[in-house]
């Protein structure tokens, strides 16, 4: 869509991934904006959602506790239901696979489909992408390096780092394995505003008249930090 982008009426919804523990079953909440501000009308959860990628960004979200974290927004719209999807996800397993899906499309990036869901034979939660009808495939390797024209990026799996913990278990201190993602996180970030940021039809990039430009990236209710992270998963 061209021209001024406070003049667009689409509909408005919010959306997250959720449901990223070990054994939950993955899904995508979402809720509608209303004409009173700040109240939000609450919708079925959905495991699939669809349209142009129209923005990208990021938001760094504060906590009550004094913590915070990364996420990242993918703004898809449906021209034909005249309705706008503001996807959120963290820095997880889903969001990481999320961003190296856009990164390995080539070219601008037109439909998007994204679905989540349980592997049948293992139970994790994974996700789906097609842009444009066809499947998306990782740009960068987990386990392997990843051999590009102008550089060679090592495995993804070297950004991660072990750290052992003393961690109550079934009521007993007992010295675990956790993994520290930060070095992987901050490395799709950098994918995520370099790589895929760009790949946007700058003529489709607007902002619904229904949140004013300035606001347009928040629901932050100040609740404490959202423990769904699926890091104890594979990436």
């Amino acid at each position: 869509m061209r021209g001024n982008p406070e003049q667009n009426d689409d509909a408005l919804f919010f959306l997250s991934i959720r449901g990223l523990k070990q054994g939950e079953t993955v899904h995508i909440t979402q809720v509608q904006t209303t004409e009173t501000k700040g109240v939000y009308k609450e919708l079925p959860n959905i495991n699939q959602v669809s349209g142009v990628l129209v923005r990208t960004e990021t938001k760094t979200r504060e906590y009550k506790d004094g913590s915070q974290s990364e996420e990242v927004r993918l703004w898809l719209r449906d021209p034909n239901e005249k309705e706008t999807y503001i996807l959120s996800v963290g820095l997880n397993m889903i969001g990481r696979s999320i961003i190296n899906l856009l990164a390995g499309v080539e070219g601008k990036i037109g439909d998007v489909m994204i679905r989540v869901y349980n592997n049948k034979d293992t139970g994790r939660q994974a996700v789906y992408m097609e842009v444009d009808g066809t499947k998306s495939q990782w740009k960068y390797n987990y386990n392997e390096e990843t051999v590009l024209e102008d550089k060679t990026v090592p495995p993804l799996s070297t950004m991660v780092t072990p750290i052992k913990k003393k961690k109550k278990v079934d009521g007993k201190m007992k010295e675990v394995v956790e993994n520290d993602y930060f070095e992987l996180n901050e490395f799709m970030l950098k994918v995520f505003r370099e790589e895929v940021a760009y790949k946007v039809d700058k003529a489709a990039a607007y902002v619904p008249s229904s949140v004013p430009p300035t606001t347009a990236v928040a629901i932050n209710d100040g609740a404490e930090p959202n423990d769904e992270s699926g890091d104890d998963l594979p990436f």
